[in-house]
């Protein structure tokens, strides 16, 4: 059997990745190499084979893919940008769980950023993750500007109805980086946006996958006054150590109940403004702001305290998922490569809202050194973020390496 005869039978076999070392390794059929790489979204194994083309490959078609592989991974603009956004999941609905137009004319969302180029992108997948759902593509989007770069707000101001700069609303000793001002800013949005009932805050580094965990969000806010999704990573609120670590003020009592009770994440919170608990979490937090001295923890701090103590549980799961904790082996969501959706191992519906960084040291930038340059992070991080390869039409590609094929004999 020829060198040709062994490249079709692994094609036939659906031995892809054996076809492609093999192609590589004698230097030949390199059009055919570059189809099964974009078949199967190996970009940067592409490069290889164009690289190596040197005549043997259409150069129109040698040119075009050229010109996609010296495009930026990211670029605000979709034209210039070799990562696109994912196609927006259209999942059934009852219409007893849209929220009320009363209630939607009067919701706003709300993100921050500093000038770490990597949350900015995210960031913008953020927006672009809520531009792409049916019902709240025209809510407002505000940013609280935590250090951004001029280039950044200018980008920002087009995709945004607008940047404010916050203050510390508590006073800490010594003061903390301006960029964790977000932390405490997320429960007094109305003084940085005045005008809106509703407040739903999203960490910049999560992105919309169904629109419905936003409506789960909503309705609950608009029922008990303010919404969170569980942290799955913790099986109580109690778990890590509370009150040593901050987690609630040393004068509360019900500890048995805090231990019992799930922890609630503050990474997407909703809430209207004047309820009770809304009022309470803030109250909470300048009580545990004075009583720490200590900035990290204390708005999910408050936010479970307020929770429990009102007996209100946390959405499930499901809704707001993050990626990993602590561990960066320690991933939990997969990828449906057939769906192209991102699935919880332990859920049968897909994730809402997709958290991409999680306890990520700002100062030594571990976390994200490692989704830029570990490989088995690379995977990760294309998969759980809002922008990803762009998904090719595979019929068509797979109607090209048929044609390659039928011409060996």
């Amino acid at each position: 059997m020829g060198k040709k005869e062994i490249l079709k039978q692994l094609i036939k076999s659906g031995l892809y990745e054996e076809t492609i070392n093999l192609l590589l390794e004698q230097n030949e059929d390199l059009y055919l190499g570059s189809l099964l790489c974009r078949f199967l979204d190996k970009y940067d194994l592409e490069r290889k084979f164009l690289q190596q083309a040197d005549g043997q490959v259409d150069y129109q078609y040698l040119e075009e893919r050229l010109i996609w592989h010296k495009k930026p991974m990211f670029d605000p603009d979709l034209s210039n940008s070799r990562v696109v956004p994912r196609s927006p999941l259209l999942v059934s609905r009852k219409s007893d769980s849209i929220p009320k137009p009363e209630v939607l004319e009067r919701l706003c969302f709300v993100s921050g950023c500093d000038s770490h180029e990597r949350y900015f992108e995210l960031l913008v997948e953020l927006v672009e993750s809520l531009k792409g759902t049916a019902l709240y593509k025209d809510i407002p989007f505000y940013v609280l500007d935590l250090g951004l770069t001029d280039r950044q707000k200018h980008i920002l101001s087009g995709i945004s109805q607008g940047i404010v700069v916050p203050n510390w609303d508590f006073i800490f000793t010594p003061e903390p980086p301006s960029h964790r001002k977000c932390i405490i800013a997320r429960a007094f949005l109305e003084n940085y946006f005045p005008g809106y009932e509703y407040y739903f805050w999203l960490d910049a580094d999560s992105w919309v996958q169904s629109e419905t965990s936003l409506d789960a969000f909503i309705n609950m806010a608009a029922i008990h006054g303010i919404s969170a999704g569980r942290d799955i990573h913790a099986s109580s609120f109690w778990e890590e150590g509370a009150p040593k670590d901050s987690k609630a003020p040393k004068n509360r009592q019900n500890v048995e109940k805090f231990k019992q009770s799930p922890s609630a994440w503050a990474s997407s919170v909703c809430y209207r403004k004047d309820s009770k608990l809304a009022v309470a979490w803030r109250e909470t937090m300048k009580e545990l702001a004075e009583e720490y001295n200590h900035v990290f923890w204390t708005d999910q701090n408050a936010l479970n305290v307020v929770m429990i103590e009102n007996n209100i549980q946390p959405l499930e799961a499901y809704h707001a998922h993050r990626i990993g904790r602590f561990d960066p082996s320690h991933v939990f969501l997969r990828a449906d490569a057939q769906r192209h959706t991102l699935f919880a191992p332990q859920f049968e519906a897909p994730v809402g809202i997709v958290g991409v960084i999680n306890k990520c040291a700002h100062s030594e930038e571990t976390e994200l050194q490692q989704l830029q340059t570990d490989k088995s992070w690379r995977a990760v991080r294309q998969s759980t973020r809002y922008r990803v390869w762009p998904w090719e039409d595979k019929t068509e590609l797979n109607q090209r390496i048929e044609k390659l094929l039928q011409e060996i004999v």
